[in-house]
């Protein structure tokens, strides 16, 4: 989620000259503009920022419940935050 969330543009850049080369099979080429029309899109970008700060906030919590000096008071604080 964080490298499509931070790189975007160069996934478009690079799905848009995929879709474009003549040295690509007709497969690629059609899957690449399939991709391309999909992510452009009001909808994926917008939840696109959402599920990166969500996704974000939760690999902190569960990165900090793993810690093995965590204990119950501060683990029960970070779930409810």
């Amino acid at each position: 989620m964080k490298a499509v969330h931070f790189g975007l543009d160069e996934l478009v850049d690079l799905l848009e000259t995929m879709s474009a080369d003549t040295n690509e099979t007709s497969e690629t080429r059609g899957d690449a503009q399939i991709l391309l029309q999909k992510i452009v899109k009001f909808n994926f970008i917008t939840l696109l920022a959402f599920w990166y700060d969500l996704l974000s906030k939760i690999n902190r919590v569960q990165n900090r419940l793993q810690d093995p000096t965590m204990n119950f008071d501060e683990a029960s604080k970070d779930l409810r935050a």
